[in-house]
């Protein structure tokens, strides 16, 4: 269902957030989605959805846990400019279903993960994109951890960051349409990852987010035609 600022939709569907860090949107996923525009500048986007299981045997036993990815963001629109914000939240465990609170638009999931007694997994997304013909630039930054203690030698870990810079330019436009780009791309080691098998960003043994994975640095530099 979409109305004029509204729209509604559940079902298995692709998902891509800005440059594809956070979010590749690579494979669709089950979910439930909603969307909101609050004015002409600013909108929000909801979504709780359900990924693959992950199987692990105990002696003879097979032990299921199920697994949800739950999100939202805002993003803010002015003129040339775009900016978002986007909080993810990677849930799950033996025989575990849907919280209310990530059911809950603007709660903040990451509060959550501090004060409960469940070890879920947070990302963090910024990204901003900027238009101004014949040039396209786009950045977008992920945060899955960062060591604020030392007191204990996992709190000595490096930061799970990554980032990604892209540009394009249009070169021409007769008699043909030809596009410069390039772009930088960067994640550090265990990011995405965490002590629980079934809480990492993978969905059917392939990243959620960057396509690569972590522990990375690609450049990319073509031409389109």
């Amino acid at each position: 269902w979409s109305g004029s600022k509204a729209y509604f939709q559940i079902g298995k569907d692709y998902l891509r957030i800005a440059e594809g860090m956070a979010l590749s949107g690579e494979k669709p996923y089950e979910r439930a989605q909603f969307g909101l525009s609050l004015g002409e500048h600013f909108s929000i986007l909801w979504f709780v959805g359900q990924l693959d299981e992950y199987v692990q045997y105990v002696d003879t036993q097979k032990v299921i846990y199920n697994r949800y990815l739950a999100g939202h963001r805002g993003q803010l629109k002015w003129k040339n400019f775009e900016a978002g914000f986007t909080e993810l939240m990677l849930f799950g465990g033996v025989g575990r279903q849907v919280e209310f609170y990530y059911l809950l638009p603007f709660y903040a999931f990451h509060g959550e993960q501090l004060n409960h007694r469940w070890d879920d997994n947070t990302l963090w997304s910024f990204d901003f994109k900027v238009v101004v013909p014949p040039v396209r630039v786009a950045f977008e930054g992920i945060l899955d951890d960062f060591q604020i203690e030392h007191e204990c030698p996992g709190d000595r870990e490096p930061p799970e960051v990554g980032f990604k810079l892209a540009g394009d330019v249009a070169v021409l436009s007769e008699p043909v349409y030809m596009t410069g780009s390039a772009s930088y791309e960067m994640v550090m080691p265990y990011t995405f990852n965490q002590p629980s098998p079934w809480n990492r960003y993978l969905y059917e043994n392939k990243p959620l987010g960057a396509k690569y994975g972590n522990d990375y640095d690609r450049i990319e530099v073509g031409v389109s035609f």
